[in-house]
């Protein structure tokens, strides 16, 4: 799908599904210089040894999962990724105590080119206990830097959320959640469907704004990403003020 702005544009119409006046409340509370900047805590921080002794940005940690063979993720990438995500500790070590255990599902990352199946053998893997300390909400963080050619999105509570506040009412994705967190229940038709929405949100959001700076799918898929998971902490983006109101979970 293109995603250029202009009278060319093959983007899609807007889809049905989407609440054209959630879109608008979604547009006007758009931060136009909105960077979202290092996050998470430094990867340092979860283990000595790592040689990246500061917090990362998107980019920078998209840089760091393309080091070396892109299909096949190292501890240090993952544990970059944990520190953006700003993991708590004790669920961070207790990932990498199964460290050994984690064989199916990266080979399935490293060797499929479905979502779908990839997704399916991380749940498969924390079902049998292979994996622990990390739900579903990390394992698409994993799959959205290890596997960009698939462009997938993250899907964590405030991602899943955001889609739905979006969505009409009658359309909405039955996301579970464990308290406030994305639980394992979420399955593999749940996360492909959201990605397919957050893919057309994408097209739909750099046609309308005509953001021309972000060439790759995945500069603008993380722009728009960015935007729509909003800011957090004491300093709440206005979006992530309207989702918290507006949401029902």
């Amino acid at each position: 799908m293109s995603y250029k702005c202009g009278k060319r544009s093959k983007c899609r119409p807007r889809p049905d599904w989407l609440d054209p006046h959630q879109w608008q409340a979604f547009l006007r509370r758009d931060e136009r210089k909105f960077d979202q900047g290092a996050v998470g805590k430094k990867p340092s921080c979860l283990i000595l040894c790592h040689p990246i002794k500061k917090r990362i940005n998107r980019q920078e940690l998209r840089n760091i999962c393309k080091s070396g063979n892109i299909r096949s993720m190292t501890w240090k990438q993952f544990t970059s990724i944990c520190a953006w995500g700003g993991i708590i500790n004790g669920n961070y070590h207790s990932a990498m105590q199964q460290w050994a255990n984690w064989s199916q599902f990266r080979r399935t990352l490293r060797r499929s080119n479905s979502l779908e199946d990839i997704y399916n053998s991380f749940i498969n893997e924390r079902n049998i206990e292979s994996i622990k300390g990390i739900r579903a909400a990390y394992a698409t963080k994993i799959i959205t830097f290890m596997r960009p050619d698939l462009n997938p999105y993250i899907m964590d509570q405030w991602t899943s959320k955001a889609i739905n506040v979006l969505s009409r009412k009658n359309r909405r994705i039955n996301f579970k959640y464990i308290g406030k967190y994305l639980s394992d229940n979420n399955t593999a038709g749940d996360y492909v469907l959201f990605c397919e929405r957050m893919k057309q949100l994408t097209c739909l959001y750099h046609r309308q704004k005509c953001l021309r700076k972000h060439q790759s799918e995945a500069e603008r898929a993380d722009c728009f990403e960015s935007r729509l998971f909003g800011r957090g902490g004491s300093n709440r983006s206005r979006w992530r003020q309207y989702v918290i109101r507006n949401s029902q979970t």
